[in-house]
């Protein structure tokens, strides 16, 4: 088996800064995928197949995450990246990130994640096929266990997730009036609803999206998503706001080369001291004019004032049976993250 570890460093820049002058959460996403994608590739490649054609791993699923502590300007970002469990076709990885302060020579630590990759060959100059993971040598068998555990759970829950997406590629329009978003011009739409604070953010595949397959990377289209949901959560809360938490991100239809996609973001709950962002994935090919959905998650921002300290957040006002239904959905995912965080603490 290859090494199953990998270990990223880099130095934070002017050019990753959010608004805020922290550095921008989508360019922390990009650093682990970054990671996660050296270490499964590496792993897919660690034995040849019979078509001795290169393989690579792509991102299907990012478990959910938290963003722990902010990252700064002129620090240095450690990401560690560690094969956890291997299916036939998937790896399980776990990626930890820690910030560096070179002047006074201390570390903390600011994210952690799980990332599931699948891994994919060339079988056309333009297409690819699933391919098979070699498998990884367990400390012991409770690992392995645990491991197809966890595999089997997010199995189920892409299944599920895949609801929105048939309904989607079946030519149908997609629910709950996403549609419904105020023009530039339309400066009459009452403050706090979601319609006035709706984004949406439209971007080319380009090369520097994509790895060597010509697919764009999950780390450049997380980076847009936390984008669109940060402008939303601005939009709401007239305040910079830094991304707090990710639900699990499931990505069911590749993004190429040359392709367009529009990643669309909304208010869908708001607590006293954080807001809940809806955001999807639309991928369009101009060559054939296909539109496919691609992925969707829910992004939590908390509202800062530019000391970083956390501001109220304004009541998201509701408009509309669907708003107030998408409303309780948030409640409750809001409590079981909350529950989480708990949970994390005392076992911590």
């Amino acid at each position: 088996m290859a090494c199953s570890q990998n270990v990223i460093s880099r130095m934070m820049m002017p050019d990753n800064a959010n608004a805020g002058g922290n550095v921008h959460g989508g360019e922390v996403l990009k650093l682990m995928e970054e990671a996660g994608h050296i270490v499964a590739t590496r792993h897919c490649n660690s034995v040849t197949d019979d078509s001795g054609m290169p393989k690579v791993a792509v991102l299907a699923r990012v478990e959910q995450m938290d963003f722990l502590k902010p990252m700064f300007i002129g620090e240095v970002a450690h990401v560690s990246a560690e094969i956890t469990f291997a299916s036939q076709q998937s790896i399980e990885v776990k990626i930890n990130v820690w910030a560096e302060s070179v002047h006074k020579n201390e570390r903390r630590f600011t994210n952690r994640a799980t990332l599931w990759y699948v891994a994919v060959k060339p079988i056309s100059s333009t297409e690819y096929e699933v391919a098979t993971v070699p498998p990884i040598t367990y400390k012991n068998p409770q690992d392995e266990e645990d491991g197809q555990k966890r595999f089997e759970f997010q199995k189920k829950d892409r299944r599920d997730s895949k609801k929105l997406y048939q309904l989607y590629e079946s030519g149908k329009p997609l629910p709950n009036d996403w549609d419904n978003r105020p023009s530039l011009t339309d400066d009459n739409t009452e403050k706090h609803t979601v319609r006035k604070s709706q984004s949406t953010l439209i971007h080319s595949i380009l090369p520097s999206d994509c790895y060597s397959s010509k697919y764009s990377t999950g780390g450049a289209i997380m980076k847009l998503m936390d984008s669109a949901g940060g402008l939303a959560a601005i939009r709401h809360s007239n305040t910079p706001c830094v991304t707090a938490s990710i639900d699990a991100i499931n990505f069911h239809h590749p993004m190429k080369l040359g392709n367009v996609v529009t990643v669309s973001a909304r208010v869908t709950f708001t607590s006293a001291k954080s807001m809940e962002i809806e955001v999807i994935v639309v991928t369009e090919d101009l060559r054939t004019g296909a539109k496919h959905f691609s992925c969707t998650a829910f992004f939590n921002f908390v509202s800062v004032d530019n000391n970083g300290r956390v501001l109220p957040v304004p009541p998201l006002i509701l408009k509309s049976n669907a708003e107030q239904k998408r409303f309780d959905d948030g409640k409750q995912r809001y409590l079981v993250r909350k529950q989480r965080r708990l949970s994390e603490i005392t076992k911590n």
